[in-house]
């Protein structure tokens, strides 16, 4: 977050995975600054380690301030979606909430956008500056 709000222009798009900045660092100024920019946050509810609230923020206030493409993915928690890890009952393993980088490099992070589902990397490959 920090690396789009210090330079906006320098980038096609952006996906803040745990955004970690509390809603007060963030100026209304700052997020004008990014309504052109694509940006895709990712965050898990369960996350312990930097509260849901705070990405929940940045997106409400994007769309708020008319941002041109802002999406997200919420997860209620983050488990294996691989099916090769699974807990003593059979069940998908479920990691920290704060790894909600799993999925996102699994490419397992989806939105539906303008009535079809698709995934943070294919909509990334669609950016452009």
């Amino acid at each position: 977050m920090r690396m789009i709000l210090s330079l906006p222009k320098l980038f096609a798009a952006a996906f803040p995975v745990c955004q970690a900045y509390k809603p007060e660092w963030i100026t209304d100024e700052q997020i004008k600054s990014i309504t052109h920019l694509p940006i895709w946050l990712v965050h898990a509810k369960n996350d312990n380690i930097v509260p849901f609230e705070w990405s929940e923020s940045a997106y409400n206030r994007l769309i708020e301030a008319n941002a041109k493409n802002a999406q997200c993915t919420w997860y209620d928690n983050i488990a294996d979606l691989s099916g090769l890890w699974l807990d003593e009952k059979g069940n998908p393993w479920e990691y920290d909430g704060h790894w909600a980088w799993i999925p996102v490099f699994n490419n397992d992070a989806h939105a539906v956008i303008e009535g079809k589902e698709i995934s943070l990397f294919d909509w990334l490959s669609k950016q452009k500056l």
